[in-house]
């Protein structure tokens, strides 16, 4: 009794960011992280899924793994191969999927595809987004080998798998803030994916957010299979004995904190030859990541060779100038996007595809309370035809402040 009472006195004695730092040691310390599976769930196209998360512990992170397989008619469809749509391919399966936290919060809204660039880049290397039957990877052998996606295709089938981790805080950088903690039944959390549409998935043109590109009618095309398999991610707050007394590591503060990857916005506004593409950066958040994707139809139907060697003098469609405004008219950064990308590929190690334009602030995160209004400025090429921009940013923040949307 007297050793609780000592405990309690010293818990009271620290504060609320020293009780989150010694929780977060403790738990990443002594704990492996738990997993808890919730189910293979049939997918519609063009249905929203809503999966509940089961409320056991403290969440850092979902993984899911998306499968499709169909029967292809010979007869009607004549031609069948993946789409050459700027690294998403396959994972425009999904339209987009969304995290919401137990008190309605909209923590993720996100691409699979711009889920996975994320992941790569603060994991430093391609993270893994394969196919469980690669034998006749043709994804692989147009993208010379960056793997992020697969497929097997033959005369009569077609098929996409890929797997994929959501995560819900910053715990892989040794940081719990962003944790949903569901060691309790006040409320519940749901992650929903957005299946794209058979005709969007199967497509007779080249466009940036298909998967197959046939030629012959969608009527060729029966789908036998389309599920997700959901895991679930966490850790729990358990009680450990400190010199002090025993020590509940509940990180509250880090639970109070929201970690979002917000994007699946796609802008075609104010992108003329030559011009300036201005890109606000959202306020009241800690920006670690704004990534942009650029397309045009000069991408998705140029070589093999052109597509991907974003340094080769015969791909002029890309923008040519990659710019970074802070309030006062101050230019952070200023470069050709051949310079650009150069340095983002010597720093991450791995090439993050034609078009994709990340901008990286993990080690100082930018925020409009040090900078002011913040925008991303892309300069366009003179030959571009029905350009677009994917536009999506990764950031924490402290729950309750007023958010700007994340809109273009």
């Amino acid at each position: 009794m007297a050793q609780q009472l000592v405990s309690q006195q010293a818990q009271t004695q620290m504060d609320a960011a020293t009780q989150d730092q010694l929780s977060t040691s403790l738990i990443l310390r002594n704990q492996k992280r738990k997993s808890k599976t919730l189910g293979i769930f049939d997918l519609v196209p063009g249905q929203p899924l809503s999966v509940k998360l089961q409320n056991i512990g403290l969440v850092v992170g979902l993984q899911y793994i998306v499968r499709l397989k169909s029967t292809l008619d010979p007869a009607v469809v004549t031609a069948i191969n993946p789409q050459i749509s700027n690294n998403k391919t396959f994972f425009n399966i999904i339209d987009r999927i969304q995290l919401i936290d137990v008190d309605g919060t909209s923590r993720h809204n996100a691409t699979p595809f711009e889920i996975h660039t994320i992941n790569s880049i603060n994991a430093r290397r391609t993270v893994s987004g394969y196919s469980e039957r690669d034998s006749i990877n043709q994804y692989d052998t147009i993208h010379k080998g960056a793997v992020l996606g697969g497929s097997l295709l033959t005369t009569t089938d077609a098929e996409v798998v890929f797997v994929q981790e959501l995560p819900v805080c910053l715990y892989r950088q040794g940081d719990l803030r962003g944790i949903i903690n569901l060691q309790t039944n006040l409320g519940d959390s749901y992650v929903t994916f957005t299946p794209a549409s058979l005709a969007s998935i199967f497509n007779t043109v080249a466009n940036p957010r298909s998967t197959f590109k046939i030629t012959g009618a969608l009527s060729g095309v029966t789908l036998n299979h389309f599920s997700v398999e959901v895991v679930q991610h966490y850790y729990t707050a358990d009680t450990y004995p400190l010199p002090s007394g025993a020590f509940q590591a509940n990180p509250q503060l880090s639970a109070q904190y929201s970690y979002s990857i917000e994007g699946a916005v796609r802008s075609t506004d104010n992108m003329t030859s030559n011009g300036e593409k201005q890109v606000s950066f959202p306020n009241n958040r800690n920006i670690r990541n704004c990534l942009l994707s650029f397309t045009c139809d000069e991408i998705l139907n140029g070589t093999k060779e052109d597509y991907v060697d974003v340094f080769s003098l015969t791909n002029q469609s890309l923008p040519t100038r990659v710019k970074f405004l802070v309030a006062g008219g101050n230019y952070f950064i200023d470069s050709s996007l051949t310079a650009y990308l150069a340095d983002v590929q010597e720093g991450y190690g791995f090439d993050v595809g034609a078009g994709v334009i990340p901008m990286d602030f993990i080690s100082s995160p930018a925020s409009s309370d040090v900078y002011g209004s913040m925008q991303a400025v892309l300069v366009m090429n003179s030959n571009v035809t029905n350009p677009s921009l994917g536009v999506c940013f990764e950031s924490h923040y402290l729950k309750g402040a007023a958010l700007a949307n994340v809109t273009q």
